[in-house]
């Protein structure tokens, strides 16, 4: 069938059914606020923290996104997701803070075509001593490992956990 044979209904139709498919494909801009809370002072975290937010897009690698806080703690951090998606997105969200790595809760969007999906998260830090953790805290660390190590070991050995 040529072009200009067409029915103008069936062209009017498939230009239509294109925009539609065009528009599902945009990406959009999903917000996460990110509150981040001294636990140690009970205040707000300082500006210019830095947090990340990793999120899983539709079945494919991680993504991080990253942002600062302000003044007050907070940062927002824009995501794009596909609101044609069906899928679930699931992320977490970190701030880097004296020497350590604090992560939130886990957390979830979904693309609605309708409205800009958003999401709040909070992210407690703690004030970490200078000197770092005590030495005894490896060791036990370790102890514990060793341990893990050796109870699976054996449960194997007796045949209760699969090979």
């Amino acid at each position: 069938m040529r072009l200009g044979t067409m029915s103008p209904v069936v062209v009017t139709a498939a230009v239509a059914l294109s925009c539609l498919i065009a528009e599902d494909a945009r990406a959009v801009d999903a917000a996460v606020t990110v509150h981040v809370r001294n636990g140690t002072t009970g205040g707000a975290a300082p500006a210019g923290l830095p947090v990340d937010v990793i999120v899983m897009l539709d079945h494919h690698e991680p993504a991080r996104f990253t942002g600062v806080t302000g003044a007050d703690g907070t940062a927002v951090i824009t995501v794009p997701i596909n609101p044609a998606s069906e899928q679930t997105i699931v992320g977490i969200a970190s701030a880097r803070y004296g020497g350590g790595l604090f992560h939130g809760e886990p957390f979830h969007l979904t693309g609605d075509p309708g409205a800009q999906p958003t999401t709040e998260v909070a992210v407690t830090v703690y004030d970490v001593p200078a000197a770092g953790l005590p030495r005894w805290s490896y060791a036990a660390l370790a102890v514990i490992f060793l341990a893990a190590f050796l109870l699976t070991a054996c449960r194997r050995s007796d045949r209760q956990l699969p090979d």
